[in-house]
């Protein structure tokens, strides 16, 4: 009787060391999620077959479905966009701008934007899309 307890003792030692590295993958997932930021506006952008990657860090404006616009995590006017366009050009003239629009959001909220960025001066503008 005493060998057959022993070997039991033996079997539930060798599930320790997997029971330390599940619980290692688990604080690791937990801890990588919490890293990424959400967005102020839920956005939902149109899909392109293009797949370019920008290098710089541009000037990133959201338009949601009601066309709203948001920048650095605060929701911003229309009169505000423009300011700010203006600063940033003042400081950075070769810097980009990303227009991230929803895929619902009417055109011409959009054509409105980007000829508010062509008026600062702006030339490498871009519209955000999801690759197909």
């Amino acid at each position: 009787m005493t060998l057959t307890e022993s070997e039991k003792s033996q079997d539930f030692e060798s599930v320790l060391p997997l029971i330390n590295v599940i619980f290692l993958l688990l604080i690791f997932l937990i801890l990588g999620g919490i890293f990424t930021e959400p967005e102020l506006l839920e956005v939902r952008p149109p899909e392109s077959i293009s797949d370019k990657q920008f290098t710089d860090e541009p000037v990133q404006i959201l338009l949601d479905e009601e066309g709203e616009l948001a920048h650095d995590g605060k929701i911003i006017s229309m009169q505000r966009f423009q300011q700010l366009i203006q600063q940033a050009i003042s400081n950075n003239p070769e810097a980009s701008v990303q227009i991230k629009a929803d895929q619902k959001v009417h055109m011409q909220k959009v054509f409105e934007i980007m000829e508010i960025i062509k008026n600062a001066g702006y030339e490498n503008f871009q519209l955000l899309t999801l690759k197909i």
